[in-house]
């Protein structure tokens, strides 16, 4: 008997923790999505621009350089129509974002995960592509600094990336 109320009150607690949790993920995203949005939207910008040749946004020289700050997905991109590949969209979301410290001062950190939806004619299939791609955002000095990029599944250097630039989330509660 004893045990059962046991369960049942760790199962209770469990539960307690999650919605807690649940509770204050959704408390931070709605306080910091305006901050995070707008970093992601220089991220989108600048996918769009390099996978689609375009950006929602016309006449705007908005967003970063994709090919000089992740040379792996540039590469990547290239080689798409040499393997009968056209991506058709590219969909951005924040997967991370918070404060990081940058040889002592606190700076933006952004990790976004970026699925890219393809389609070949030839093989008559669709397929996605998931990348992380993180920064560090000087808004003073105008730089994207110490970026990485990795495939969705490598969740390890992201892991790393955000370690070792001691980001405090705003976005995932612990």
């Amino acid at each position: 008997m004893a045990a059962d109320e046991e369960k049942k009150i760790a199962a209770k607690r469990e539960a307690d923790e999650k919605n807690s949790k649940s509770a204050r993920q959704l408390d931070l995203r709605q306080k910091n999505g305006p901050a995070a949005t707008a970093l992601l939207n220089l991220f989108s910008d600048g996918l769009k621009r390099t996978v689609l040749g375009t950006t929602d946004k016309p006449n705007t020289s908005s967003g970063i350089n994709m090919e000089t700050l992740f040379p792996d997905f540039a590469k990547w991109n290239a080689g798409l129509s040499q393997d009968n590949w056209k991506a058709t969209d590219v969909i951005s979301e924040v997967q991370d974002y918070g404060a990081v410290n940058w040889k002592g001062r606190n700076l933006d950190g952004i990790v976004v995960k970026a699925t890219v939806k393809m389609a070949s004619a030839e093989r008559g299939q669709y397929k996605d592509e998931c990348f992380l791609f993180g920064a560090v955002v000087d808004k003073e000095f105008q730089m994207v600094r110490d970026p990485y990029e990795s495939k969705c599944n490598e969740t390890q250097t992201s892991a790393q990336w955000a370690a070792g630039h001691e980001l405090k989330s705003l976005w995932v509660a612990n």
